[in-house]
């Protein structure tokens, strides 16, 4: 293990467990403003990890033409809407959708260890379904799914181990994405992972507030949380 490997995996814990400190001190005030609180972690937790950034799309960063290609080589898979979507053990992590209404994701390359290669999660091609996948590493984790209507512009996302859902917009092709508090990592981690990521939904509304969808429940992860598949490198 390099210096610098030392002390990336040294801050990055600095972060998590700030992160944690403010959600449990959020807990002691008053629940309006601890949504309020607990909304901006989950945006701070979104940029730490690298999983947002702005772009011509208005939220996610075009995918490069290489991983564009892999996902291409997928059968029904919208190639040319590929997306960066975060960083998982520093593996860039990109999105797709398909045609059916899920999506795939790309794990690209990197020396240390983590999840790498290709993986779908489908959908049945109803309006009303709200599919995701939970990206976990050693550094954090994220969700992101896609919304089958076209109508949602909002997502309620109750996290495992949290009390309260949060809420995030519904972005280009359907997407969402949400960065795993702390807390929720910590809980999902220190038990049965499969069980524990049971217990995570999702509720699409539209601008009305109208529900126009919602995910499977229990929640059942559609590939393996330590994806070793196995896809081309550029």
């Amino acid at each position: 293990m390099t210096q610098a490997t030392i002390d990336r995996t040294a801050q990055l814990t600095k972060v998590r467990q700030d992160l944690l400190d403010a959600i449990e001190g959020d807990r002691r005030r008053s629940r309006h403003r601890r949504r309020r609180r607990v909304a901006g972690l989950v945006v701070a937790a979104t940029l730490v990890s690298g999983s947002a950034a702005g772009a011509a799309t208005g939220f996610f960063v075009a995918a490069p033409g290489w991983v564009k290609d892999i996902f291409g080589a997928q059968d029904g898979v919208q190639a040319n809407d590929g997306i960066r979507v975060g960083v998982i053990d520093d593996h860039v992590t990109y999105a797709a959708p398909s045609d059916d209404g899920g999506f795939c994701l790309y794990y690209g390359p990197d020396t240390r260890s983590g999840p790498n290669g290709l993986g779908c999660t489908p959908s049945d091609g109803r309006d009303d379904q709200v599919v995701m996948t939970v990206a976990l590493g050693h550094d954090g984790g994220f969700v992101i799914g896609r919304v089958g209507s076209a109508d949602a512009t909002s997502v309620d996302v109750l996290l495992p181990g949290m009390d309260e859902p949060f809420t995030t917009s519904v972005r280009d092709d359907g997407f969402f994405l949400l960065a795993l508090p702390a807390a929720s990592e910590r809980f999902v981690m220190d038990g049965d992972v499969f069980e524990r990521l049971a217990s995570l939904s999702a509720t699409a509304t539209d601008a009305h507030g109208a529900i126009v969808g919602r995910s499977a429940t229990p929640y059942a992860q559609p590939n393996p949380v330590d994806d070793a598949s196995s896809a081309p490198s550029p």
